[in-house]
């Protein structure tokens, strides 16, 4: 059933920003979702596999509340008020803020979002990190964190600083 409302709120999504013009308060990626993995897993050294399932992507302003609350719920073992940014391991799923204030307000963007989350997927899926225990899941955090930080400097930043 999950899957199910996932894949409509993606097919949603995709059909949504193909038809309407770009709105100004939803922040857009700036690089391909696939880019961003491949780069994120080189830092990472992991050589992906075609076998492994890649996470949907599902942004706030198309996937209803109720849909992220489940999802979190199973994992966090409470339900979430408000959607944040967070990668499901049940679901294979990645859900974004794409509140372009978000991103303004903590010098962010949603590229290095995706890269974050894209660790945690890297984390599960291919280091076969079990993120139940709260010691490992801090640990987890850091190194998304730095990955973040570090795809923020070397690809958003510099792409920034361009003046095309």
């Amino acid at each position: 059933m999950l899957a199910a409302l996932a894949a409509l709120a993606l097919a949603f999504a995709s059909s949504a920003a193909a038809s309407d013009a770009p709105k100004e308060d939803h922040a857009r990626l700036r690089y391909d979702p696939r880019f961003i993995l491949e780069r994120v897993a080189a830092h990472l050294h992991v050589t992906l596999r075609p076998d492994a399932p890649l996470p949907a992507i599902l942004f706030e302003s198309a996937t209803p509340l109720g849909l992220f609350q489940d999802a979190m719920e199973k994992q966090w073992r409470f339900r979430p008020r408000v959607f944040v940014n967070a990668y499901t391991i049940a679901g294979n799923l990645i859900f974004l803020v794409d509140d372009a204030a978000h991103y303004g307000r903590h010098g962010r963007t949603l590229d290095d979002a995706l890269a974050h989350e894209l660790v945690h997927y890297l984390q599960v899926v291919y280091f076969k990190v079990d993120l139940g225990s709260r010691l490992i899941a801090e640990v987890c955090e850091s190194e998304a964190v730095a990955v973040q930080e570090w795809f923020r400097a070397r690809y958003v930043q510099i792409h920034d600083a361009d003046p095309m």
